[in-house]
């Protein structure tokens, strides 16, 4: 189980910080999309960021926190997929598009399947 929650913070914390980056990279940006595809602002950018951040830290200096960070990753990105399909939340929900609903449920069932689906499970 540890080897699969390390790779799944990997994955998020490389992830996020690649997307926070690239956001500001007019090369990746078109439209005001992340790729074409997903809606970008400075917010989301620094939240995106601080995210990997926090997540390669934990895998690389707080190994005990891995399952408490994709436990974490998992519940808010999870709460933040449902307040966006049904438009309730903070103002900042509104300034996404469907494929950030759909990445932040992707997200948050991960999270929510490794951290807590995988407990029992060798």
């Amino acid at each position: 189980m540890g080897n699969k929650l390390r790779l799944t913070a990997t994955i998020f914390g490389v992830g996020f910080l690649a997307a926070g980056i690239a956001s500001y990279l007019p090369m990746f940006v078109h439209g005001g999309n992340l790729l074409g595809l997903f809606a970008v602002d400075n917010m989301h950018s620094i939240v995106y960021i601080i995210t990997g951040v926090i997540g390669l830290w934990t895998v690389y200096r707080s190994a005990a926190n891995i399952g408490l960070y994709v436990k974490v990753v998992g519940i808010v990105y999870a709460i933040l997929a449902i307040a966006g399909l049904l438009h309730v939340g903070p103002a900042f929900i509104n300034s996404v598009n469907a494929a950030d609903h759909l990445m932040f449920l992707v997200v948050g069932l991960i999270g929510l399947y490794m951290g807590f689906g995988q407990r029992n499970k060798g």
